[in-house]
């Protein structure tokens, strides 16, 4: 190509980049957003009208390392209820609350964090159970029992790896309603459990084996 063709092309170039940021449209040179980045996309969360809706959630919130909106899927009175086999360690308590977890995943998900890239599974093992309410007169609560696979990246090419079952148990939200009234969903309890069902699969190369508990406490500290 000549000169004159070259310095055709890119004024022509120049000229379509410039035109697209008056006009608001689709710049071909602009970085992709929506990558883990913190960039605004398409994306939107489900309205927390079913329990199943607040699993798509926490799966998405997860994945996006977003703190605000797994802490949107929790009861205020939320309890983590830990693995009784990590509570045999004197510096783990049987459980915690929310603030805990806003603490675990502030840290977790923020800019300065040593984590690449998360990929979570929720896999539901059997169907909802009926849970009585608090109260007596108190509608029925739902139990929910997951296969987790999480998949925790940092540098180096290193996988923290927990395969494990979490039981999530639901409640009707008392504090908020959606747009038009509608009922919402929250977690109330998850608790760490052994995998529903199947045999634990053997890591791959790279991949550390930690149970969800140890992994929330590693940034809880």
């Amino acid at each position: 190509m000549n000169h004159a063709r070259l310095r055709t092309t890119a004024a022509l170039l120049t000229a379509v980049v410039f035109a697209g940021s008056l006009s608001g449209c689709w710049n071909p040179f602009a970085p992709k957003s929506g990558d883990g980045g913190g960039g605004e996309d398409d994306f939107e969360y489900k309205l927390r009208t079913s329990p199943e809706n607040v699993v798509y959630n926490l799966m998405n919130a997860y994945e996006r390392m977003d703190a605000a909106k797994y802490l949107e899927c929790l009861a205020e009175d939320f309890i983590f209820f830990l693995n009784e086999e990590d509570t045999a360690e004197p510096d783990l308590p049987d459980y915690w609350g929310k603030a805990e977890e806003t603490a675990i995943h502030e840290r977790m998900f923020s800019d300065t964090t040593d984590v690449q890239s998360i990929e979570l599974t929720l896999t539901q093992f059997g169907g909802p159970e009926e849970v009585p309410g608090e109260f007596p007169e108190d509608p029925p609560r739902y139990l929910y029992k997951q296969n987790v696979d999480l998949w925790v990246h940092l540098p180096n090419e290193v996988t923290l790896w927990a395969n494990a079952g979490a039981t999530f148990l639901f409640d009707r939200d008392p504090d908020e309603t959606g747009p038009s009234g509608q009922e919402l969903w929250h977690v109330v309890e998850w608790q760490d459990v052994e995998k529903f069902g199947t045999k634990l699969i053997t890591p791959r190369e790279g991949e550390v084996p930690i149970s969800i508990s140890e992994l929330k406490a590693k940034y809880l500290r």
